[in-house]
């Protein structure tokens, strides 16, 4: 994951207090960008938290089911 320092957290504080409220695609991207290592941290965490259901079988069939419907959706891009 991207590493965020406190200056650079005070640049975008600062800049959505005096936003324009034009979006740029710098914003998109980095608003997609969150997304996914949201996502991934997630899945992460969940599978740490719960190693044991994550070694069962129909676990993995229904994960991997999601994971597919996630594939298929960014391969539109």
């Amino acid at each position: 994951m991207t590493k965020v320092s406190r200056k650079q957290i005070m640049e975008i504080y600062n800049s959505m207090l005096n936003s324009d409220g034009i979006t740029t695609e710098d914003d998109v991207v980095l608003d997609m960008r969150d997304a996914v290592e949201t996502m991934i941290f997630r899945w992460n965490k969940c599978l740490e938290l719960n190693p044991e259901i994550a070694k069962e079988t129909t676990f993995c069939t229904r994960i991997s089911q999601i994971a597919k419907e996630g594939i298929h959706y960014l391969q539109k891009f």
